[in-house]
């Protein structure tokens, strides 16, 4: 189970490639892309298909981001959370500690809208704005508020995120990869 990303990740837009993320979220172990690796080292066929065909086929089906912010936030997230009773918790924390903050910094990425959405229904429910975010420009091929490394791990690129929790007294930073 896991999900197929086409993404050039952390490397220039024109290096676009293909990225497993397993359904954990997180990164795939070596043992599963050195397996994904041999399988496509050892096919002696690729098929393929022009994009438009694959659509018109059925094989393909587009959403906008609204439509994916809309299934994957409020129709997935939150009923879980609230299902977990996890929400109740989250939401029952901020309203008692008026003094905690969260800095979001989805690093110019794909979360942009996700963490907005999620963040400000919990905000609602809080009645009080408890977060701020940073690095949303997600239209800039070149990353260029993350000093073009959109990834959590970079010494460039989370350093403003590091600075404003520091400054910042009762504030949780969360980071989110790029894609």
């Amino acid at each position: 189970e896991g999900v197929v990303n086409l993404t050039a990740s952390h490397s220039p837009f024109t290096d676009d490639g293909f990225k497993f993320s397993p359904g954990h979220g997180g990164a795939a172990d070596k043992a599963i892309t050195d397996e994904i690796s041999q399988l496509a080292n050892d096919a002696v066929e690729h098929k393929w298909r022009e994009y438009d065909n694959a659509q018109e086929n059925g094989l393909i089906t587009e959403i906008d981001r609204k439509d994916a912010v809309q299934k994957y936030i409020y129709e997935y997230i939150i009923p879980e959370l609230k299902r977990q009773g996890a929400w109740d918790d989250i939401v029952n924390y901020i309203k008692a500690n008026p003094e905690f903050q969260v800095v979001l910094d989805p690093m110019q990425g794909t979360a942009v809208e996700y963490m907005r959405a999620v963040y400000g229904e919990i905000a609602k429910a809080a009645s009080r704005e408890f977060f701020t975010m940073i690095h949303t420009n997600n239209n800039d091929p070149d990353f260029r508020e993350v000093n073009g490394e959109p990834r959590p791990d970079g010494e460039k690129s989370n350093q403003a995120l590091v600075e404003t929790v520091r400054s910042r007294p009762n504030t949780v930073g969360i980071l989110s990869d790029g894609d």
